[in-house]
């Protein structure tokens, strides 16, 4: 895993590393070619000369260094927008599947009741025309058993699929409220620009 530094800490190193190579120069420069000067004005003017170099060079550093450590933080603000954004759409991609996968479970949710719905009919309708010997009444019972062993197993499914419903609907709710809270976060990265 490769590590970022801060934009601070990045300047701060490039300043011990400018200083360090300014003090190893600043004894040579101030030595200057050749003998030392006897005049000890000219050495002073000289020496002032040289402070005076080093300081603007330093003034010249520290500007440069500033300007560095802003464009290292607004690069590191793009690309945490762009990191934002990517999870928006990974977020988004995922709604459309899970909304699919709702709908198709809603509809065989709708069919299953149908058919219950329908099978209560068949039902009534069965006992209405049933008649009155024990053969037409032991025929009637048998249909009702076969009946009832259906109504049970559509009522099963169908109380599976509600709970599918249920997780699906929730999955659906935590998923819209994660892309409106990525989507808070790049708008305040956004306005902070």
């Amino acid at each position: 895993m490769r590590r970022v530094l801060r934009p601070a800490t990045v300047a701060v190193m490039m300043g011990m590393a400018a200083l360090s190579a300014i003090m190893l120069m600043a004894p040579a420069a101030m030595a200057g070619p050749g003998p030392a000067p006897q005049d000890t004005a000219a050495a002073t003017r000289e020496a002032d000369a040289v402070v005076m170099a080093l300081r603007q060079e330093l003034a010249g550093m520290r500007r440069s260094l500033d300007e560095i450590s802003l464009l290292l933080a607004a690069s590191l603000d793009q690309q945490q927008v762009a990191v934002l954004m990517t999870r928006i759409e990974l977020k988004q991609r995922r709604m459309s599947p899970l909304e699919e996968h709702l709908q198709r479970t809603r509809n065989e949710r709708d069919g299953l009741q149908q058919n219950r719905n329908q099978m209560a009919d068949m039902e009534e309708t069965i006992r209405a025309e049933a008649g009155e010997s024990d053969e037409e009444q032991q025929q009637l019972r048998l249909d009702l058993a076969h009946f009832q062993r259906e109504m049970d197993r559509l009522e099963d499914r169908i109380a599976v699929l509600d709970q599918r419903i249920i997780e699906l609907e929730d999955d659906l709710s935590s998923n819209m409220d994660d892309i409106a809270i990525l989507e808070e976060m790049v708008d305040e990265r956004l306005e902070l620009r």
